[in-house]
């Protein structure tokens, strides 16, 4: 029973570790998507609809799997994100970007703070 259990302790600190590799990825990634997002206001640029789609879609799957390898603020902070990007996306991009901007920033202040936890 002893050997079950790290066993299994070893696969999820394995699991553990790949997930913060793969957040310095995202942090990367949705640094690159917000300075997309937030450099023009033009609606018809297809570039600025696809990234705020992309990083709804990145900040989703973020906001399901940091609860679950016990980055509780991050979890949090990221659905605050996701439901605001979500209500901006459903009203055709008219809510206020500022707010979405600040939350941006205070997400990847939090995906920081993950990585340098551990």
């Amino acid at each position: 029973m002893l050997n079950l259990q790290s066993e299994f302790e070893e696969k999820l600190n394995t699991a553990k570790t790949n997930y913060l590799k793969s957040l310095n990825e995202k942090h990367t990634l949705l640094g690159i998507l917000k300075d997309l997002m937030f450099k023009t206001d033009d609606l018809k640029d297809e570039n600025l609809v696809n990234a705020f789609q992309e990083a709804y879609g990145y900040i989703h799957k973020l906001s399901g799997s940091s609860a679950m390898f016990g980055f509780s603020e991050l979890g949090q902070t990221s659905n605050k994100l996701e439901l605001l990007l979500k209500d901006f996306i459903k009203n055709d991009y008219s809510s206020d970007k500022e707010v979405i901007c600040e939350n941006f920033e205070i997400l990847l202040n939090e995906i920081e703070k993950a990585i340098k936890k551990d």
